[in-house]
């Protein structure tokens, strides 16, 4: 299931025609725990560009990743932590 905006950077999720791999608010599929791979259970759909951001990532946009992964477990996000 595709979210309406990226769970890691709030920003909306759609997919975007005529642009070979998508842009910045397109849908990417992601691994939790990438020594797993793409299993049922270990992915997460987020924005493209969040998907990217470990190329060339701003200091606030590595927070917002850090955060979201930092609570994370196992489809839940935990409060408090």
């Amino acid at each position: 299931m595709i979210p309406t905006h990226c769970p890691i950077l709030g920003i909306p999720i759609f997919q975007m025609t005529g642009n070979k791999g998508g842009g910045a608010n397109s849908p990417s599929l992601d691994r939790i725990e990438p020594e797993l791979g793409y299993v049922p259970g270990n992915t997460i759909v987020i924005s493209n560009r969040a998907n990217r951001l470990k190329s060339d990532a701003t200091i606030d946009e590595l927070r917002a990743i850090a955060s979201f992964y930092a609570t994370f477990r196992r489809g839940v996000r935990v409060t408090g932590a």
